[in-house]
């Protein structure tokens, strides 16, 4: 399955149509735990938060705690 997204923001809204949205909040809550990094977001957060969360924790895992960045990468 190919899908061409314009944006992070419509790949959340297809998230939501799918009825995945959810799976994918708990999925990267797993991932972020098992590269051993402490991200705080609710199981019931709105998509526009969890982008802007995202962004601004793999921003600064990247300009400040590389190592921890790339343990991200290899989960």
């Amino acid at each position: 399955m190919l899908s061409n997204f314009p944006n992070s923001t419509v790949l959340l809204q297809d998230a939501i149509k799918s009825r995945l949205y959810q799976k994918l909040v708990v999925q990267l809550a797993k991932d972020f735990g098992l590269a051993n990094v402490q991200v705080d977001f609710q199981m019931d957060i709105v998509p526009e938060q969890l982008r802007t969360i995202l962004h601004e924790k793999i921003y600064y895992l990247i300009m400040e705690r590389f190592s921890d960045y790339l343990n991200l990468l290899y989960v």
